[in-house]
């Protein structure tokens, strides 16, 4: 599917998982969004890679993509594609502190705002995890509460448990 936005054409494709589906969207130059679906009809569903004509370079997408099915297929992997989206300062430095927590370990909100410089902005960094745009990539799942719980999550509470749970960490 293409739409446009004002860095180039933007390509949308469909990623199976077993969460449901997810909605990944770039453009030539830089990765959009990824979206989780709360319903997903498998008729959407496609091989990603194989939507992008021969000739098309959308670089950012298909490692995207391609992290995803590893992700998925139980590879410890770590989002490495170096660029974060952009935002504040702020919310920048959270993302990119974000992406250092290691598969399957968690951080609180407390720790991640020590983490970025600003001890006493739990709640600030809460607020840059629900603006991540890249969730999965930019492990926002594994952000909890000082006391261990889970704290929110756009993609629902149950699909955070579930991204913990397949990392091997015990939530509560």
């Amino acid at each position: 599917m293409f739409v446009t936005a004002s860095d180039g054409p933007v390509r949308v494709v469909m990623v199976p998982s077993p969460i449901g589906g997810i909605r990944v969207e770039a453009t030539p130059g830089r990765l959009l969004r990824v979206g989780l679906l709360e319903s997903f009809d498998d008729s959407l569903a496609n091989d990603a890679l194989s939507l992008l004509k021969p000739g098309e370079d959308f670089p950012h997408l298909r490692r995207a993509v391609e992290f995803l099915e590893r992700y998925f297929a139980g590879e410890r992997a770590s989002w490495t594609d170096g660029k974060i989206p952009p935002g504040t300062d702020f919310t920048r430095a959270v993302w990119g502190a974000t992406l250092r927590i290691p598969f399957g370990t968690t951080m609180s909100y407390g720790g991640l705002a020590r983490a970025v410089g600003r001890p006493g902005a739990a709640r600030a960094v809460g607020n840059a995890m629900a603006r991540n745009p890249l969730p999965i990539l930019i492990p926002c799942h594994r952000v909890i509460t000082s006391e261990g719980k889970l704290g929110g999550y756009g993609g629902s509470p149950a699909v955070k448990r579930w991204l913990l749970e397949f990392e091997g960490v015990k939530v509560r």
